[in-house]
């Protein structure tokens, strides 16, 4: 009976612990929800602290003209460069952009694919959420999956379901509009559907 005790205590102690970790990530998602990271932006080679900033402001403002979000600049709170400096000799470090909302994060992930057709310095920023350990690993451990599903020769793609990555298949199907209820619809707008 004593044995029995000890083994529910200790459960109950692992549970908290598991309670705990997972009020920690959800906490940090909330706090990270209004960052963007930008990563591959070239660092300012001046030594004072000022001018450094006022350079990542201004590649943070050209950014986001890049992505038509001239009217979001007021909506940036802080622009900080991640990381120590000097860590990699040609190594830019990330920057994090803290805004006031995250509907600006979703705009600028949306239009990210003007990045790629813009210019060739900018070819080479890309951006996304700012993700906490666990998810970083949980991207990387996905990204990794579906490039060895490809190379065995599956169709698939990485597709997200409330924010949470999963590999799945391409869907080859072709969708037909001749389901039974748009064939009723178009039949009564007086639209053929013969094949």
């Amino acid at each position: 009976m004593e044995k029995k005790l000890s083994d529910l205590e200790e459960n109950d102690k692992s549970t908290g612990q598991d309670q705990e970790t997972i009020l920690y990530e959800i906490d940090e998602w909330y706090k990270r929800a209004n960052n963007i990271m930008v990563f591959n932006v070239p660092e300012s080679s001046s030594a004072l602290l000022n001018e450094r900033i006022d350079h990542d402001k201004k590649q943070v403002v050209d950014l986001f003209a890049k992505l038509d979000m001239h009217q979001d600049n007021d909506r940036i709170l802080k622009v900080i460069r991640v990381g120590k400096s000097g860590d990699a000799a040609n190594k830019s470090r990330p920057i994090k952009i803290v805004c006031n909302g995250s509907d600006v994060v979703m705009k600028a992930l949306k239009n990210s694919s003007k990045l790629r057709s813009n210019g060739q310095q900018s070819s080479s920023i890309t951006i996304s959420k700012d993700l906490t350990k666990q998810q970083q690993d949980l991207n990387k451990k996905v990204r990794q999956e579906c490039k060895d599903r490809k190379a065995k020769g599956e169709n698939v793609y990485i597709k997200y379901k409330n924010g949470v990555p999963f590999v799945t298949h391409v869907n080859t199907k072709k969708k037909t509009m001749f389901d039974p209820i748009k064939c009723i619809l178009y039949e009564f707008r007086g639209f053929s559907h013969k094949e």
